[in-house]
């Protein structure tokens, strides 16, 4: 069995948000603390809760698990974190930190997260 990881990033942004400049942000982020890293847009549509708002959703792919807690590690926010074994979840609200920014002032809402998941291995 291989092991394979994934890192969440699901955030909520006002529409008015220019997408192309919070991704080049996001990439940037990346980048220079996981250089190996790729990042693939999974979801980015409108948010179902907040008409005036929209539901971006990207994962995170390295050849290493990348954990919830180094990721957020430079991201001096205040973070709500907890971990079940392999499964680690990170939620940041700016209803509860406004003084507080994540990349853009348009993002209201990001949860971070793990999942792993056994592929079965395949014998050529």
């Amino acid at each position: 069995m291989k092991l394979k990881s994934c890192l969440i990033i699901r955030c909520i942004a006002l529409n008015t948000i220019n997408k192309q400049e919070y991704l080049y942000k996001l990439k940037i982020y990346i980048k220079e603390h996981f250089p190996h890293a790729t990042i693939n847009l999974t979801i980015n549509e409108p948010y179902w809760k907040e008409p005036e708002s929209d539901e971006i959703i990207h994962q995170l792919f390295n050849d290493e698990f990348i954990t919830v807690t180094e990721f957020i590690k430079y991201l001096l926010l205040s973070w709500h974190q907890k971990k079940i074994n392999y499964e680690e979840d990170a939620v940041w609200s700016k209803l509860c930190h406004p003084e507080e920014t994540f990349l853009m002032p348009e993002i209201e809402w990001v949860q971070i997260y793990t999942w792993k998941k056994d592929e079965e291995l395949i014998i050529n």
